[in-house]
């Protein structure tokens, strides 16, 4: 809810203004869900052996910039991710897959009314996970 959400910035020592939490929620929420179901289409050539991956977990990293994030800050209007999450994917008891998420304010990014351009993709943790950024 947003007085959640309000209480949950205060708690972290953020900055928040109780009058736009309404639209702060929104804007986390479909973030989230637009986040996963990137997620969903990386996990799409694994879907045989698990047809219902779960988010077992994820990291707040706003602080510390992705490679790929860096590469983009040099080379794209995008510069900096305002925010960096790590998200941990339960293959179906089979593996666990780390997955690593920039956001980006976006002026040419007009989805669901968000100037926002998430890029989600496996980390390099193994080999099978570089295979899998090189097919897509």
């Amino acid at each position: 809810s947003p007085q959640q959400f309000y209480h949950a910035l205060l708690r972290k020592n953020k900055e928040a203004e109780a009058d736009v939490m309404g639209a702060v929620v929104y804007a986390h929420n479909v973030t989230n869900e637009r986040t996963w179901n990137q997620i969903l289409e990386w996990e799409q050539p694994y879907r045989r052996v698990c047809p219902t991956p779960k988010l077992l977990r994820f990291v707040g990293r706003s602080e510390e910039l992705s490679h790929g994030a860096w590469w983009t800050s040099k080379f794209s209007y995008l510069g900096k991710p305002f925010d960096r999450h790590d998200w941990f994917v339960d293959r179906c008891g089979l593996k666990t897959v780390r997955y690593v998420i920039d956001y980006y304010d976006d002026p040419k990014a007009t989805e669901d009314g968000l100037e926002i351009t998430i890029d989600t993709r496996p980390a390099l943790d193994s080999l099978a996970a570089a295979a899998d950024r090189c097919r897509q």
